[in-house]
């Protein structure tokens, strides 16, 4: 099976211009779609520097500003998600079997 080592999804409110506008010069050949303070990104490669990633758009948030970043990784087969506010970031790592299971119970 061929799969795609990293996929990453990611959407931000009240993120300002100029984030939006580093954020997609730094990751132009990846969708990141930005309108009225909202971005949504999507990746899929071989490597993924997220901690990078989460403090640049951690950077450019506003005041009332947050966001979440999902990475999965399918050869460790982990998602790790990270929660965005204007004063920092938290995250938290699973295995996708915990995360579907959770999922499909809900």
């Amino acid at each position: 099976m061929n799969r795609t080592p990293i996929r990453v999804f990611a959407q931000f409110k009240g993120l300002s211009e100029q984030g939006a506008r580093e954020l997609s010069d730094h990751y132009e050949h990846d969708l990141c779609d930005f309108s009225q303070g909202e971005l949504e990104f999507e990746y899929e490669g071989p490597y993924f520097m997220a901690e990078d990633f989460v403090e640049l758009a951690r950077n450019h948030l506003l005041e009332q500003g947050q966001g979440w970043v999902d990475v999965i990784d399918n050869l460790d087969w982990t998602v790790t998600r990270y929660h965005v506010l204007p004063g920092g970031a938290t995250h938290k790592t699973l295995p996708i079997d915990s995360v579907l299971e959770q999922y499909h119970q809900e």
